[in-house]
């Protein structure tokens, strides 16, 4: 550990070389002589749209978190923690990784469900169980806020 340019007694992914993208040191061993490898850490220039403005298509909207309430007519959502109108197994409680916040919208449904493909939510209308909402699709990878030259910044993904 040589505590310059952010490589101190730690072994998290800096980029104080300049190279094309963060990188780390690793242990080498018998299969492999690397001592360093590149994080996988996106760049500025690649980052993902803002998830709380639109839903992306690739995973059918299950990484949404915005605080759209309203399904694509104009119906308020029910809340994900009640009852009334509609009794469901989408809570908070059994899905505590599914982001199900007050009545915003969201795809709690597993991969591969085609019949939910973007974010929905149960409705407060007693006629009408779910329906889709008025969140528009992410267009693709979007300039994010700027970074300064030579650094990255690290991006959740879903689950």
């Amino acid at each position: 550990p040589n505590g310059k340019a952010g490589i101190g007694e730690h072994n998290s992914c800096r980029n104080p070389t300049g190279a094309r993208e963060p990188w780390c040191y690793v242990r080498p061993t018998s299969d492999s002589p690397v001592i360093a490898a590149a994080c996988g850490i996106p760049s500025c220039d690649a980052t993902e749209p803002d998830s709380s403005d639109c839903y992306s298509s690739e995973d059918g909207g299950r990484s949404y978190r915005g605080t759209a309430s309203q399904t694509a007519d104009g119906v308020e959502c029910q809340r994900w923690d009640e009852q009334t109108p509609h009794d469901h197994l989408n809570t908070p409680e059994a899905n505590p990784d599914k982001g199900l916040e007050q009545n915003y919208c969201r795809n709690p449904s597993p991969d591969g469900a085609e019949r939910f493909d973007q974010p929905w939510c149960y409705t407060t209308d007693p006629e009408q169980r779910w329906a889709s909402c008025a969140v528009p699709e992410c267009e693709g990878p979007t300039e994010g806020e700027e970074c300064p030259e030579g650094q990255f910044k690290c991006q959740s993904t879903s689950q």
